[in-house]
């Protein structure tokens, strides 16, 4: 008993040397102090355009040290800190022309010591964002094609991005939308330790023929219209708008709306066409469907005159009922549906303008509550014929706290205050160029950044948007706009974008 004590004990004092022995190694490597200098906290650029420029200086308190150097990338977004691109084996960066995608990435830079394995190391931000992701975009149509303009901030433009990008357009002669999604999977970028395809920020540009997904950080194409289907649609093709929030996507074509369920992990295809409850079968959607952002967007069949909620979660509509003191049913109310939008994210109502399809002398604009509980409670402001909103032909909302409706009648621009019922205060703000022809008219307020509202007309052949700035009010500050755009074909929609937009920026509406 006495010898296996005496060996345990000698086997102890083995070990506790042991491990002496290897803290007083760590403790010499430790104490090596390497300094890193000479390089910035945050480096800006735009891919494939800007370039490195990095000289840094390293130094060891320890004598004789024999360096390695290395440049490496981590993209800050996906939370992992392996590196995921190395730019360069060597102390200096010297021109070095950035072609990672877009996005924020920690740039690292590391020294080693080859004597001892220490390293020191320096960490910055690098903000990666290309020239087609940090500015606006107008969709617009010239003969039977649509593509996209690009204009930066400083204004300067880049005609057909889809074309020169890609080699090709978008069919179509009537531009209708560009949708946003951040959730679309990247066929291109399959991640096999997770086994999903990885998530990208997308463009949807939408036209009367055709629609595409396009990478935000490279402009290229990820999915064309038949494509982004599991079945592949029927020709001829007619999409009417793309919506989508945090939970899913849904993209219209001919009047019938198809979805995909964003946290799938298969890739981002357009399942079969949704199908209506037993009530009836057939349907077609007007293009004025209604998304805020968080809600089951909300459709209006154009055949039975119904609103229908599209569900996030089933493969078919969920019927809309009415709450008491509803003015009109939300199904069978024999209205037309002229115009519908979400004033702003999140929020439970919506405003529409209707006209009953008996009498053309009745025209409303309805204030539409009850979007979370899929209960309607309408309520109408009947329009006098001789109201400049009677003869609108395009209308939007300020997208937000202000209840204020905008529309173009006669090619003048109106506001109209529609906070209470009856609405009050249809004022004119400005009358648009003589000879050109208003196309469009949108609302766009980002942070304290800008608040516009802009208009899009056509003239020869070639197409202006016009950028009002707006005061508290909601009314325009003056008859000069901040900016114009310009180019060749008609415009049908703008959308500002940066590198981190998503479908829940703006409202995707009308």
């Amino acid at each position: 008993m006495k010898t296996r004590i005496l060996i345990i004990y000698l086997v102890s004092i083995a070990l506790f040397t042991s491990c002496k022995k290897d803290l007083g190694n760590y403790d010499y490597t430790a104490s090596e102090v390497i300094t890193i200098s000479g390089i910035k906290t945050n480096y800006p650029v735009i891919q494939s355009v800007d370039k490195l420029n990095i000289i840094p200086e390293v130094s060891s308190n320890i004598e004789g040290a024999d360096f390695e150097y290395v440049y490496f990338t981590y993209d800050l977004n996906k939370g992992g800190q392996d590196a995921d691109t190395v730019l360069k084996n060597s102390k200096d960066l010297i021109d070095y022309v950035v072609g990672i995608e877009s996005g924020r990435y920690a740039l690292v830079f590391r020294a080693r010591n080859k004597k001892t394995n220490v390293s020191g190391y320096f960490h910055s931000v690098l903000d990666v964002s290309t020239r087609f992701n940090d500015g606006w975009y107008v969709l617009k149509s010239e003969g039977n094609k649509s593509d996209m303009d690009y204009f930066n901030q400083a204004g300067e433009k880049i005609e057909d991005v889809v074309l020169s990008v890609n080699g090709r357009q978008l069919d179509g002669d009537v531009a209708h939308r560009i949708g946003v999604n951040d959730n679309y999977a990247d066929p291109n970028k399959f991640l096999p330790n997770y086994n999903i395809f990885e998530k990208t920020r997308v463009l949807i540009p939408v036209t009367n023929k055709d629609a595409k997904a396009i990478k935000l950080s490279t402009g290229k194409i990820l999915n064309d219209f038949p494509e982004m289907f599991l079945d592949k649609p029927v020709a001829p093709y007619s999409p009417s708008m793309y919506v989508a929030n945090n939970l899913g996507q849904w993209i219209l074509n001919n009047g019938k709306a198809s979805f995909i369920y964003s946290y799938s992990s298969l890739l981002s295809k357009f399942g079969p066409e949704l199908a209506m409850t037993n009530e009836f079968k057939d349907y077609r959607l007007s293009k004025y469907v209604v998304s805020n952002g968080v809600y089951d967007p909300i459709g209006f069949d154009e055949l039975t005159s119904s609103f229908v909620a599209m569900s996030t979660s089933q493969t078919f509509f969920i019927p809309v009922g009415d709450q008491s003191g509803t003015e009109i049913s939300a199904k069978n109310n024999n209205m037309k549906l002229v115009f519908a939008g979400a004033k702003a994210l999140y929020d439970d109502f919506f405003y529409a303008v209707m006209q009953d399809k008996t009498s053309a002398q009745l025209k409303y604009i309805a204030n539409v509550t009850g979007v979370s509980g899929k209960s309607f409670k309408i309520a109408l402001d009947k329009l006098a014929t001789n109201d400049p909103a009677f003869s609108a032909e395009l209308f939007t909302l300020n997208h937000s706290l202000l209840k204020v409706m905008y529309f173009v009648s006669n090619n003048k621009v109106y506001a109209r205050s529609v906070a209470g019922i009856p609405g009050r205060n249809t004022d004119l703000q400005i009358s648009l160029p003589q000879g050109e022809t208003a196309t469009f008219i949108k609302h766009i307020k980002y942070s304290n950044q800008f608040d516009y509202l802009i208009v899009g007309t056509t003239i020869g052949g070639n197409y202006k948007v016009y950028l009002y700035p707006l005061n508290n009010l909601g009314e325009f500050s003056g008859q000069t706009p901040a900016k114009v755009f310009s180019g060749k074909g008609k415009a049908g929609d703008i959308s500002f974008v940066f590198p981190s937009i998503s479908q829940t920026t703006f409202p995707l509406t009308y």
